[in-house]
Protein backbone atom coordinates (compact mmCIF):
# COMPACT_ATOMS: atom_id res chain seq x y z
CA UNK A 1 0.00 0.00 0.00
CA UNK A 2 2.45 2.40 0.59
CA UNK A 3 3.47 5.07 -2.43
CA UNK A 4 6.64 6.26 -2.36
CA UNK A 5 6.95 9.41 -4.12
CA UNK A 6 10.34 10.85 -5.00
CA UNK A 7 12.12 13.26 -2.90
CA UNK A 8 11.34 16.73 -3.19
CA UNK A 9 15.00 18.39 -1.38
CA UNK A 10 17.62 16.81 -4.32
CA UNK A 11 20.76 17.97 -3.94
CA UNK A 12 19.84 20.15 -1.18
CA UNK A 13 19.86 17.73 0.74
CA UNK A 14 22.90 16.20 0.84
CA UNK A 15 22.44 14.08 4.49
CA UNK A 16 25.20 11.57 6.25
CA UNK A 17 23.13 9.87 8.30
CA UNK A 18 23.98 7.29 11.29
CA UNK A 19 21.98 5.06 12.70
CA UNK A 20 20.04 7.44 15.65
CA UNK A 21 18.02 3.85 17.01
CA UNK A 22 20.82 4.49 20.25
CA UNK A 23 21.46 8.20 20.61
CA UNK A 24 20.85 10.52 23.36
CA UNK A 25 18.41 12.83 23.50
CA UNK A 26 19.43 16.52 22.57
CA UNK A 27 18.41 19.01 25.28
CA UNK A 28 18.25 21.96 22.02
CA UNK A 29 15.09 23.50 22.33
CA UNK A 30 14.16 26.30 19.55
CA UNK A 31 11.02 28.49 20.32
CA UNK A 32 8.72 29.16 16.98
CA UNK A 33 5.64 31.43 17.32
CA UNK A 34 4.73 31.07 13.43
CA UNK A 35 5.42 28.54 10.75
CA UNK A 36 5.37 31.26 8.18
CA UNK A 37 9.30 31.53 6.90
CA UNK A 38 9.37 28.19 5.66
CA UNK A 39 7.55 26.60 2.34
CA UNK A 40 9.91 24.23 0.93
CA UNK A 41 7.09 21.54 1.05
CA UNK A 42 4.52 23.38 0.31
CA UNK A 43 5.98 25.63 -3.05
CA UNK A 44 7.39 22.59 -4.15
CA UNK A 45 4.59 20.13 -4.44
CA UNK A 46 2.46 22.22 -6.91
CA UNK A 47 5.48 21.57 -9.42
CA UNK A 48 6.74 18.78 -8.60
CA UNK A 49 5.83 15.84 -11.09
CA UNK A 50 6.02 13.23 -7.74
CA UNK A 51 2.54 15.15 -6.34
CA UNK A 52 0.35 14.65 -9.86
CA UNK A 53 -1.21 11.55 -8.61
CA UNK A 54 -1.83 13.02 -5.18
CA UNK A 55 -2.96 16.47 -6.63
CA UNK A 56 -5.57 14.29 -8.77
CA UNK A 57 -7.10 12.64 -6.12
CA UNK A 58 -7.61 15.49 -4.09
CA UNK A 59 -9.36 17.29 -6.47
CA UNK A 60 -11.81 14.37 -7.21
CA UNK A 61 -12.36 14.48 -3.35
CA UNK A 62 -13.14 17.92 -3.62
CA UNK A 63 -15.46 18.14 -6.00
CA UNK A 64 -17.64 14.96 -4.20
CA UNK A 65 -17.42 17.41 -1.20
CA UNK A 66 -18.52 20.32 -3.13
CA UNK A 67 -21.62 18.45 -4.56
CA UNK A 68 -24.39 17.08 -2.23
CA UNK A 69 -22.48 14.53 0.58
CA UNK A 70 -25.48 11.90 1.40
CA UNK A 71 -25.77 11.34 -2.80
CA UNK A 72 -21.97 11.29 -3.30
CA UNK A 73 -21.80 9.45 0.27
CA UNK A 74 -20.60 5.84 -1.86
CA UNK A 75 -18.09 7.79 -4.02
CA UNK A 76 -16.38 9.85 -0.87
CA UNK A 77 -16.17 5.91 0.22
CA UNK A 78 -13.65 5.18 -1.67
CA UNK A 79 -12.07 8.67 -2.28
CA UNK A 80 -11.45 8.84 1.03
CA UNK A 81 -10.12 4.71 1.42
CA UNK A 82 -7.52 5.85 -1.67
CA UNK A 83 -7.07 9.44 0.37
CA UNK A 84 -5.98 7.76 3.68
CA UNK A 85 -4.02 5.10 1.72
CA UNK A 86 -2.28 7.47 -0.35
CA UNK A 87 -0.20 8.47 2.81
CA UNK A 88 -1.35 5.94 5.07
CA UNK A 89 0.06 7.67 8.57
CA UNK A 90 -1.80 10.61 7.58
CA UNK A 91 -5.18 9.74 9.71
CA UNK A 92 -4.00 6.33 11.23
CA UNK A 93 -1.55 7.68 13.52
CA UNK A 94 -3.10 11.11 13.99
CA UNK A 95 -2.57 11.72 17.94
CA UNK A 96 -5.61 12.52 19.64
CA UNK A 97 -6.62 15.78 20.17
CA UNK A 98 -9.62 18.83 20.76
CA UNK A 99 -10.19 21.80 19.42
CA UNK A 100 -7.51 24.11 21.20
CA UNK A 101 -6.10 21.62 22.64
CA UNK A 102 -2.08 21.55 22.54
CA UNK A 103 -0.76 18.16 21.00
CA UNK A 104 1.50 16.01 22.41
CA UNK A 105 5.11 16.48 20.28
CA UNK A 106 6.09 13.63 20.51
CA UNK A 107 2.99 11.90 19.12
CA UNK A 108 3.24 15.37 16.46
CA UNK A 109 6.74 14.89 15.71
CA UNK A 110 6.90 11.24 14.58
CA UNK A 111 3.51 11.72 12.76
CA UNK A 112 4.82 14.49 10.81
CA UNK A 113 8.02 12.51 10.20
CA UNK A 114 5.74 9.17 9.64
CA UNK A 115 4.21 11.61 6.44
CA UNK A 116 7.00 13.35 5.31
CA UNK A 117 9.01 9.94 4.66
CA UNK A 118 6.25 8.34 3.32
CA UNK A 119 6.07 11.32 0.96
CA UNK A 120 9.62 10.76 0.16
CA UNK A 121 10.25 14.36 1.88
CA UNK A 122 13.28 12.87 4.08
CA UNK A 123 17.06 12.45 2.84
CA UNK A 124 19.41 10.19 4.62
CA UNK A 125 16.87 9.48 7.05
CA UNK A 126 16.69 13.12 8.11
CA UNK A 127 13.35 15.53 7.71
CA UNK A 128 14.73 19.20 7.84
CA UNK A 129 12.81 21.41 10.35
CA UNK A 130 11.26 23.79 7.54
CA UNK A 131 10.11 20.55 6.52
CA UNK A 132 8.26 19.90 9.35
CA UNK A 133 6.93 23.16 9.68
CA UNK A 134 5.37 23.42 6.75
CA UNK A 135 4.06 19.94 6.45
CA UNK A 136 2.20 20.50 10.22
CA UNK A 137 1.03 23.87 9.28
CA UNK A 138 -0.26 22.54 6.51
CA UNK A 139 -2.33 19.73 8.29
CA UNK A 140 -2.67 21.74 11.30
CA UNK A 141 -2.78 25.63 10.68
CA UNK A 142 -0.77 27.81 12.58
CA UNK A 143 0.08 27.40 15.92
CA UNK A 144 2.88 27.55 18.58
CA UNK A 145 5.78 24.60 19.36
CA UNK A 146 9.14 24.36 20.01
CA UNK A 147 11.52 22.26 18.34
CA UNK A 148 13.12 19.81 20.16
CA UNK A 149 14.03 15.71 20.81
CA UNK A 150 11.37 13.32 21.71
CA UNK A 151 11.23 9.46 23.13
CA UNK A 152 10.64 9.00 19.11
CA UNK A 153 12.60 11.63 17.18
CA UNK A 154 15.77 13.44 17.46
CA UNK A 155 16.44 17.15 16.68
CA UNK A 156 19.82 18.57 16.37
CA UNK A 157 21.32 21.08 14.09
CA UNK A 158 17.64 22.06 12.21
CA UNK A 159 16.68 18.42 11.15
CA UNK A 160 14.64 15.48 12.75
CA UNK A 161 16.32 11.86 12.92
CA UNK A 162 14.04 8.81 13.82
CA UNK A 163 15.16 6.92 16.89
CA UNK A 164 13.51 3.89 14.90
CA UNK A 165 10.39 2.20 15.07
CA UNK A 166 7.74 0.59 13.02
CA UNK A 167 4.40 -0.84 11.80
CA UNK A 168 3.55 -3.66 10.86
CA UNK A 169 0.22 -4.15 8.52
CA UNK A 170 -1.96 -1.76 6.92
CA UNK A 171 -4.68 0.36 7.98
CA UNK A 172 -8.00 1.15 5.62
CA UNK A 173 -10.06 4.36 6.77
CA UNK A 174 -13.71 3.67 5.85
CA UNK A 175 -16.29 6.38 5.94
CA UNK A 176 -19.32 5.98 8.25
CA UNK A 177 -20.90 9.21 8.37
CA UNK A 178 -19.89 12.68 7.36
CA UNK A 179 -21.65 16.38 8.16
CA UNK A 180 -21.13 19.73 7.70
CA UNK A 181 -20.82 21.56 11.16
CA UNK A 182 -22.50 24.86 12.24
CA UNK A 183 -19.43 26.31 11.90
CA UNK A 184 -18.50 25.24 8.67
CA UNK A 185 -15.89 23.02 9.09
CA UNK A 186 -16.60 19.24 8.73
CA UNK A 187 -16.85 15.91 11.19
CA UNK A 188 -16.13 12.55 9.70
CA UNK A 189 -16.20 8.98 11.56
CA UNK A 190 -14.65 6.63 9.88
CA UNK A 191 -14.14 2.40 10.87
CA UNK A 192 -10.64 1.60 10.60
CA UNK A 193 -9.52 -2.02 9.20
CA UNK A 194 -6.46 -3.71 10.05
CA UNK A 195 -4.82 -6.09 7.47
CA UNK A 196 -2.13 -8.24 9.02
CA UNK A 197 1.30 -8.08 7.10
CA UNK A 198 0.48 -12.00 6.51
CA UNK A 199 -2.97 -11.24 4.56
CA UNK A 200 -3.26 -9.89 1.31
CA UNK A 201 -5.90 -8.05 -0.15
CA UNK A 202 -5.16 -6.36 -3.84
CA UNK A 203 -5.69 -2.58 -3.54
CA UNK A 204 -8.39 -2.62 -5.75
CA UNK A 205 -10.56 -5.28 -4.10
CA UNK A 206 -10.09 -3.21 -0.52
CA UNK A 207 -13.78 -1.10 -1.02
CA UNK A 208 -15.42 -4.56 -2.15
CA UNK A 209 -14.21 -6.68 0.65
CA UNK A 210 -15.00 -4.05 3.38
CA UNK A 211 -18.38 -4.06 1.63
CA UNK A 212 -19.11 -7.70 1.06
CA UNK A 213 -16.79 -9.44 3.85
CA UNK A 214 -15.25 -6.96 6.95
CA UNK A 215 -14.69 -9.97 8.72
CA UNK A 216 -11.57 -10.68 6.60
CA UNK A 217 -10.00 -7.83 8.37
CA UNK A 218 -8.40 -8.68 11.76
CA UNK A 219 -9.83 -5.83 13.59
CA UNK A 220 -11.61 -2.80 13.51
CA UNK A 221 -11.83 0.52 15.37
CA UNK A 222 -13.45 3.76 14.70
CA UNK A 223 -11.46 7.35 14.54
CA UNK A 224 -14.00 10.74 14.16
CA UNK A 225 -12.17 13.93 12.86
CA UNK A 226 -12.91 17.03 12.55
CA UNK A 227 -11.55 19.54 9.57
CA UNK A 228 -11.20 22.73 7.66
CA UNK A 229 -11.06 22.57 3.59
CA UNK A 230 -8.09 24.65 1.98
CA UNK A 231 -6.72 24.98 -1.23
CA UNK A 232 -3.75 23.39 -0.92
CA UNK A 233 -3.46 20.86 -3.56
CA UNK A 234 -1.70 18.03 -1.49
CA UNK A 235 -2.80 18.54 2.22
CA UNK A 236 -6.31 19.82 1.53
CA UNK A 237 -7.99 19.37 5.03
CA UNK A 238 -6.40 21.07 8.21
CA UNK A 239 -7.49 19.14 11.10
CA UNK A 240 -9.09 20.56 14.16
CA UNK A 241 -9.48 17.65 16.21
CA UNK A 242 -9.38 13.88 16.50
CA UNK A 243 -10.53 10.85 18.62
CA UNK A 244 -10.03 7.71 18.46
CA UNK A 245 -13.01 5.32 20.07
CA UNK A 246 -16.59 3.90 20.05
CA UNK A 247 -17.54 7.58 19.74
CA UNK A 248 -16.43 11.07 19.61
CA UNK A 249 -18.74 12.45 22.40
CA UNK A 250 -20.03 11.61 25.64
CA UNK A 251 -23.38 9.72 25.92
CA UNK A 252 -25.23 12.76 27.28
CA UNK A 253 -24.22 14.52 23.93
CA UNK A 254 -26.33 11.82 21.97
CA UNK A 255 -29.14 11.71 24.32
CA UNK A 256 -29.20 15.87 23.89
CA UNK A 257 -29.21 15.28 20.00
CA UNK A 258 -32.40 12.68 20.11
CA UNK A 259 -34.14 14.83 22.62
CA UNK A 260 -33.62 17.99 20.81
CA UNK A 261 -34.92 16.59 17.80
CA UNK A 262 -37.76 15.47 19.30
CA UNK A 263 -38.69 18.66 21.35
CA UNK A 264 -37.90 20.72 17.72
CA UNK A 265 -40.55 18.26 16.34
CA UNK A 266 -42.70 18.41 19.20
CA UNK A 267 -43.10 21.95 18.83
CA UNK A 268 -43.87 22.43 14.96
CA UNK A 269 -46.24 20.14 15.36
CA UNK A 270 -48.64 22.30 17.61
CA UNK A 271 -49.55 24.84 15.63
CA UNK A 272 -50.95 26.74 17.87
CA UNK A 273 -48.93 25.58 20.35
CA UNK A 274 -50.87 23.55 23.35
CA UNK A 275 -49.39 21.96 26.39
CA UNK A 276 -50.12 18.10 25.76
CA UNK A 277 -48.34 15.67 27.38
CA UNK A 278 -46.36 15.14 24.68
CA UNK A 279 -44.54 18.34 24.41
CA UNK A 280 -43.96 18.78 28.48
CA UNK A 281 -42.45 15.29 28.30
CA UNK A 282 -40.21 16.54 25.63
CA UNK A 283 -39.00 19.32 27.38
CA UNK A 284 -38.71 17.45 30.32
CA UNK A 285 -36.51 15.19 28.62
CA UNK A 286 -34.38 17.72 26.95
CA UNK A 287 -33.64 19.76 29.69
CA UNK A 288 -32.92 16.39 31.61
CA UNK A 289 -31.16 14.25 29.55
CA UNK A 290 -27.82 15.36 27.90
CA UNK A 291 -26.87 16.89 30.99
CA UNK A 292 -23.50 17.53 33.48
CA UNK A 293 -23.26 17.14 36.96
CA UNK A 294 -22.51 21.12 37.10
CA UNK A 295 -26.37 20.88 36.42
CA UNK A 296 -28.68 21.46 33.40
CA UNK A 297 -29.37 24.08 31.05
CA UNK A 298 -31.62 25.85 32.82
CA UNK A 299 -30.11 25.99 35.83
CA UNK A 300 -27.32 28.26 35.16
CA UNK A 301 -28.42 30.24 32.19
CA UNK A 302 -28.49 33.88 33.55
CA UNK A 303 -30.99 36.44 34.75
CA UNK A 304 -31.64 38.48 31.60
CA UNK A 305 -34.26 41.10 29.55
CA UNK A 306 -31.60 41.69 27.19
CA UNK A 307 -28.31 39.82 26.05
CA UNK A 308 -26.01 42.49 27.51
CA UNK A 309 -27.42 41.97 31.01
CA UNK A 310 -25.86 38.11 30.60
CA UNK A 311 -22.43 39.75 31.36
CA UNK A 312 -24.38 40.84 35.30
CA UNK A 313 -24.18 37.18 35.94
CA UNK A 314 -21.76 36.11 35.03
CA UNK A 315 -20.58 33.04 36.64
CA UNK A 316 -23.59 31.55 35.81
CA UNK A 317 -23.17 32.02 32.25
CA UNK A 318 -19.50 30.31 32.50
CA UNK A 319 -21.00 27.50 34.33
CA UNK A 320 -23.03 27.20 31.86
CA UNK A 321 -20.23 27.10 29.33
CA UNK A 322 -18.51 24.81 31.43
CA UNK A 323 -21.46 22.60 31.02
CA UNK A 324 -22.02 22.48 27.59
CA UNK A 325 -18.33 22.23 26.84
CA UNK A 326 -17.89 19.07 29.13
CA UNK A 327 -20.80 17.62 27.13
CA UNK A 328 -19.06 17.73 24.01
CA UNK A 329 -15.53 16.90 25.23
CA UNK A 330 -14.39 20.36 24.93
CA UNK A 331 -13.05 20.40 28.52
CA UNK A 332 -9.62 18.96 29.64
CA UNK A 333 -8.62 18.85 33.62
CA UNK A 334 -11.64 21.66 34.51
CA UNK A 335 -10.49 23.70 31.46
CA UNK A 336 -12.28 25.46 28.81
CA UNK A 337 -10.70 27.38 25.88
CA UNK A 338 -11.86 30.62 25.13
CA UNK A 339 -12.99 29.96 21.17
CA UNK A 340 -15.13 26.91 22.65
CA UNK A 341 -16.87 29.90 25.09
CA UNK A 342 -17.43 31.92 21.97
CA UNK A 343 -18.59 29.62 19.59
CA UNK A 344 -20.94 27.89 21.83
CA UNK A 345 -22.53 31.41 23.52
CA UNK A 346 -23.61 32.00 20.29
CA UNK A 347 -25.20 29.54 19.97
CA UNK A 348 -27.00 30.01 23.13
CA UNK A 349 -27.81 33.64 22.91
CA UNK A 350 -27.20 35.47 19.20
CA UNK A 351 -25.17 38.52 19.51
CA UNK A 352 -23.36 38.59 22.70
CA UNK A 353 -20.37 39.97 23.14
CA UNK A 354 -18.04 37.95 25.36
CA UNK A 355 -16.14 39.98 27.88
CA UNK A 356 -13.50 37.74 28.71
CA UNK A 357 -12.69 38.36 32.67
CA UNK A 358 -12.04 36.09 35.92
CA UNK A 359 -15.33 34.75 37.12
CA UNK A 360 -15.96 34.04 41.31
CA UNK A 361 -15.34 29.99 40.58
CA UNK A 362 -13.22 30.41 37.35
CA UNK A 363 -9.67 31.93 36.64
CA UNK A 364 -9.35 33.43 33.19
CA UNK A 365 -5.33 33.18 31.98
CA UNK A 366 -3.88 32.60 28.31
CA UNK A 367 -7.08 32.11 26.85
CA UNK A 368 -8.59 29.80 28.76
CA UNK A 369 -10.65 29.47 31.94
CA UNK A 370 -10.47 27.23 34.72
CA UNK A 371 -12.40 25.81 37.20
CA UNK A 372 -10.83 26.99 41.03
CA UNK A 373 -12.69 24.77 43.25
CA UNK A 374 -14.46 21.76 43.06
CA UNK A 375 -18.44 21.94 42.55
CA UNK A 376 -20.92 18.57 43.36
CA UNK A 377 -24.74 18.90 43.94
CA UNK A 378 -26.30 15.95 45.29
CA UNK A 379 -29.70 16.79 44.17
CA UNK A 380 -31.27 16.86 40.39
CA UNK A 381 -33.14 19.52 38.65
CA UNK A 382 -36.82 18.94 36.84
CA UNK A 383 -37.95 21.34 34.17
CA UNK A 384 -41.77 21.39 33.80
CA UNK A 385 -43.74 23.92 31.76
CA UNK A 386 -47.06 24.85 32.86
CA UNK A 387 -47.61 27.95 30.36
CA UNK A 388 -46.60 28.58 26.03
CA UNK A 389 -47.55 31.05 24.07
CA UNK A 390 -46.04 31.34 20.23
CA UNK A 391 -44.80 35.14 19.91
CA UNK A 392 -43.81 35.05 16.14
CA UNK A 393 -42.91 32.54 13.74
CA UNK A 394 -40.46 29.90 15.30
CA UNK A 395 -40.79 32.46 18.69
CA UNK A 396 -42.01 31.50 21.99
CA UNK A 397 -42.63 32.55 25.60
CA UNK A 398 -42.49 29.20 28.26
CA UNK A 399 -42.90 29.54 32.00
CA UNK A 400 -41.73 26.36 33.57
CA UNK A 401 -41.62 25.05 37.45
CA UNK A 402 -38.13 24.17 38.40
CA UNK A 403 -37.86 21.31 41.04
CA UNK A 404 -35.46 20.03 42.84
CA UNK A 405 -34.86 16.81 44.33
CA UNK A 406 -32.14 15.68 47.22
CA UNK A 407 -30.92 12.36 47.72
CA UNK A 408 -31.66 12.20 50.80
CA UNK A 409 -35.21 13.77 50.69
CA UNK A 410 -38.06 11.98 52.50
CA UNK A 411 -40.53 11.74 49.78
CA UNK A 412 -38.21 10.61 47.22
CA UNK A 413 -36.96 7.68 49.33
CA UNK A 414 -41.25 6.84 49.72
CA UNK A 415 -40.88 7.36 46.06
CA UNK A 416 -37.88 5.00 45.19
CA UNK A 417 -39.99 2.53 47.18
CA UNK A 418 -43.18 2.67 45.04
CA UNK A 419 -41.12 2.27 42.58
CA UNK A 420 -39.10 -0.32 43.79
CA UNK A 421 -35.84 1.59 43.12
CA UNK A 422 -32.75 1.10 45.59
CA UNK A 423 -30.89 4.37 44.73
CA UNK A 424 -29.76 5.82 40.77
CA UNK A 425 -29.99 8.01 38.53
CA UNK A 426 -28.21 6.87 36.32
CA UNK A 427 -31.38 4.13 35.96
CA UNK A 428 -33.58 5.21 32.90
CA UNK A 429 -36.37 4.02 35.56
CA UNK A 430 -35.37 7.10 37.97
CA UNK A 431 -36.24 9.05 35.28
CA UNK A 432 -39.60 7.81 34.52
CA UNK A 433 -40.23 7.69 37.89
CA UNK A 434 -39.67 11.40 38.11
CA UNK A 435 -41.84 11.49 34.93
CA UNK A 436 -44.74 10.04 36.08
CA UNK A 437 -44.45 11.84 39.18
CA UNK A 438 -44.63 15.41 37.46
CA UNK A 439 -47.35 14.57 35.35
CA UNK A 440 -49.84 12.76 38.15
CA UNK A 441 -48.50 13.87 41.67
CA UNK A 442 -45.86 17.53 40.93
CA UNK A 443 -46.99 18.26 45.01
CA UNK A 444 -44.81 15.49 45.84
CA UNK A 445 -41.99 17.76 44.55
CA UNK A 446 -40.37 20.95 45.90
CA UNK A 447 -40.38 23.61 43.12
CA UNK A 448 -37.37 26.20 43.71
CA UNK A 449 -38.23 28.41 40.92
CA UNK A 450 -40.43 29.49 38.04
CA UNK A 451 -38.68 30.44 35.14
CA UNK A 452 -39.93 32.56 31.73
CA UNK A 453 -38.00 32.10 28.72
CA UNK A 454 -38.31 33.43 25.33
CA UNK A 455 -36.56 31.67 22.68
CA UNK A 456 -36.36 30.93 18.95
CA UNK A 457 -36.64 27.76 17.49
CA UNK A 458 -33.38 26.92 14.83
CA UNK A 459 -32.16 23.95 13.43
CA UNK A 460 -29.38 23.51 15.47
CA UNK A 461 -29.57 20.00 16.04
CA UNK A 462 -27.39 20.43 19.68
CA UNK A 463 -28.70 24.00 20.80
CA UNK A 464 -31.82 24.47 19.43
CA UNK A 465 -33.21 26.86 21.60
CA UNK A 466 -31.99 30.81 20.95
CA UNK A 467 -32.43 32.51 24.19
CA UNK A 468 -33.59 36.14 24.32
CA UNK A 469 -35.04 36.31 27.81
CA UNK A 470 -34.86 34.38 30.63
CA UNK A 471 -36.47 35.46 33.98
CA UNK A 472 -36.04 33.32 37.23
CA UNK A 473 -38.09 33.66 40.42
CA UNK A 474 -37.58 32.34 43.34
CA UNK A 475 -40.57 30.22 45.49
CA UNK A 476 -41.28 31.63 48.89
CA UNK A 477 -40.60 28.26 51.09
CA UNK A 478 -39.45 26.35 48.31
CA UNK A 479 -36.30 24.18 47.99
Amino acid sequence: MKKQLCALLGTAILLLAACGKDAPAMPTTEKTTQTTATTTMTTMAYDDPSFAERKTLVQALNAALDGDTAANFEKLQELFLQYYSFYAYELSQMPQFDAGETIDWGELASWIYDICDQAGMTGGGFLLKGVLESTAQALLGEFPYAHQSSSSVQYEQGRYQSRGWNYSGSKHAWLESIEKTPFGDYAATFNVFYLSENEYIPDEEIAQTIRDNPRKFESTYKATITFERTDNAVFPFVYKSCYVGETRYPEQYYDRVKYAAKLREALLQANPPQLTDELREAFFNYYYFGTHYLGDELVWIPNFEKVSDINTDWDAFLFLMASMCDMMSQIQEYEMNTKNVEEISQRFFSGFEVKHRDGKWFLYENDMYKLTESVSDAGSHLDWPIAIQQTAADCYTITLNQYVTWDEDEDLEALWQEYKLTSGEESPKYADMLLQTLKNTPERLDVWRIITISVRLTEDEVFPLLYTKCIKTEVEGGA
